[in-house]
């Protein structure tokens, strides 16, 4: 997301007074105040040129603790000289701090149009520009990269630690994080609490605050991070923007510690593991006949592993045309090449106990097989699709099951309506149809 803090650029340009937008163009023409009249004596008398804009050499050598504090006041030029860049480049700036850190040692540079490689961390730079209140975050706001001269290094200043509290807190807020606006700041080691939104911003928790430190990832976000994953710390800038303070790594390194959590479930592949076609669909009880049990407890679905490798099949979703959801909740291992049973309703006791027949798990009561037909479904592990099937018509009355034929046990093969046929084994002596936890019939 950036920090949002850039708006797009016909709007930018149509506000770049608001913005500050630096010093105006320096007189270079006008420096030594020679006289440039054409008579030949030696003119002593006191300059009286209208000069009114800013050279460099009038401003003295102001600090980010002056622009922090007040003392420099918002859109009065500055010179800031010897401070060390902490941050990479963004889009239109980076962050700066003294050399000696500590509160209102911080500040973001806004320089317009500024080209990539001008700065890297632990440049030390001196910067000419305006002080600039965007939004309410400070910045000195520049005219260009010109403006910015880098002259040699220095060594970054230490994070200063802050809190989950302070993040949550409104008094803390004012007491404790705008004197840090712009310095490095490290949060304790915690857990992300809510992933990554549509901006790209995700909460972090120590597991006692509510969670509400904001982690931006203006400079960095591991590709893979999510709910659950944990860290040791979160270092970086503290940036504001949209009226929230956020805290914005850098690099990895300001993630010190971060791991997804390690999951094991008693299986090789547990269900955040599973990818489209290691499980299959392969047959399914939309209508049983009533001398076994109500649909809500008996319909059932039989799921074939095709992974090559152990599963479980605890936390996976099973959902319909209407897109409603049962969920698995309990573990269901399920070996290489074999059958899991998943049943309706709650429990797994169900009419065709009584004909040898095992249900591994049940869904709940939150889903139902449509008796006429007309219906799909899918295997769902969060947002992901491990496999689904294409709408069906009713197989073949009360009490049949609705089968795949051998020889395509595939993710792709179960999506051909014509693999698909009534089943014609029974079921014991209950009077349905079907082969539950085994291989399927031929289709006829």
């Amino acid at each position: 997301m950036s920090f949002k803090r850039w708006f797009p650029y016909a709007v930018f340009l149509a506000t770049i007074g608001c913005r500050g937008g630096g010093l105006e163009p320096l007189d270079t023409s006008d420096t030594s105040d020679a006289d440039t009249d054409a008579d030949s004596d030696s003119d002593t008398d006191a300059d009286t040129d209208a000069d009114t804009d800013t050279d460099t050499a009038d401003l003295p050598d102001n600090t980010i603790y002056d622009v922090q504090t007040g003392v420099i006041a918002d859109q009065a030029a500055v010179r800031i000289a010897d401070v060390i860049v902490t941050s990479p480049q963004e889009d239109n700036g980076f962050f700066v701090q003294e050399p000696g850190g500590g509160p209102n040692s911080g500040v973001f540079v806004y320089v317009y149009a500024m080209p990539a490689g001008i700065v890297e961390p632990g440049d030390k730079v001196t910067i000419v520009g305006k002080v600039n209140e965007f939004y309410n975050e400070t910045e000195i706001s520049t005219s260009s990269a010109e403006d910015v001269t880098v002259g040699g290094t220095g060594a970054i200043p230490a994070p200063q630690v802050i809190t989950y509290a302070a993040m949550n807190d409104t008094a803390q807020v004012a007491a404790t994080l705008e004197p840090l606006e712009g310095c490095l700041v490290t949060l304790p080691a915690g857990t992300v609490a809510v992933g990554p939104n549509s901006f790209n911003e995700w909460l972090a928790s120590d597991g006692v605050t509510a969670p509400q430190a904001r982690i931006d990832d203006t400079f960095y976000m591991p590709s893979a991070l999510a709910a659950g994953d944990e860290f040791d710390a979160v270092i970086g800038p503290l940036g504001f923007s949209f009226d929230k303070f956020r805290v914005l790594p850098r690099s990895a390194a300001d993630l010190p510690g971060y791991s997804a959590p390690v999951v094991t479930c008693g299986a090789e592949l547990c269900a955040v593991d599973l990818v489209p076609g290691d499980l299959v669909i392969t047959e399914l009880m939309n209508n049983p006949s009533a001398a076994v049990g109500d649909d809500t407890q008996t319909e059932w679905v039989e799921i074939y592993n095709a992974s090559g490798k152990t599963a479980n099949l605890k936390g996976i979703a099973l959902q319909d045309k209407a897109n409603s959801q049962g969920l698995v909740t309990t573990d269901v291992i399920v070996a290489v090449n074999g059958y899991a049973v998943i049943k309706a309703g709650t429990g797994t006791t169900w009419g065709y106990d009584a004909f040898g027949i095992t249900a591994q798990a049940s869904w709940g009561d939150t889903m139902g097989l449509n008796n006429s037909g007309d219906e799909s479904l899918a295997i769902k592990v969060g947002n992901d699709i491990i496999d689904d099937i294409p709408l069906y018509a009713a197989p073949g009355g009360s009490g049949v099951a609705w089968n795949l034929k051998t020889g395509v046990l595939t993710g792709t093969g179960n999506n051909t309506l014509g693999n698909w046929c009534a089943a014609t084994a029974a079921i014991g002596a209950s009077g349905d149809f079907g082969t539950p936890g085994t291989a399927n019939t031929t289709c006829l």
